[in-house]
């Protein structure tokens, strides 16, 4: 649905996946969109280890667990509950793309 809309988009079939996409196109990708429950590696750690490639990477993590706390992912930019629609998920996006290019140096 993101590439329907402009997006171009990279897939990972577990975190461990996820990382090394991140890591062979990090010049290329704005923004990681994962999921806190992945085969492999959990959206924890794999958050953490994207952020070790890349620092200033913008991420969105989602879960369906409504006990998952935010403040689990200080890091993230936001956690976006399940179920969502793609209304609110292409807001989101929008939104940190935008952030991102707002705190961008000139």
């Amino acid at each position: 649905m993101l590439g329907r809309v402009g997006y171009t988009v990279l897939t990972a079939a577990d975190g461990q996946e996820g990382v090394d996409v991140v890591r062979r196109h990090a010049g290329e990708v704005d923004l990681v969109l994962l999921d806190r429950t992945l085969p492999k590696l959990q959206g924890e750690e794999v958050l953490r280890r994207v952020l070790a490639l890349r620092p200033a990477m913008k991420v969105i993590v989602s879960s369906g667990d409504a006990a998952v706390d935010p403040s689990g992912f200080p890091d993230a930019l936001r956690l976006l509950r399940k179920p969502y629609t793609l209304t609110v998920l292409y807001a989101d996006i929008r939104e940190a793309l935008d952030q991102a290019r707002g705190n961008e140096p000139p």
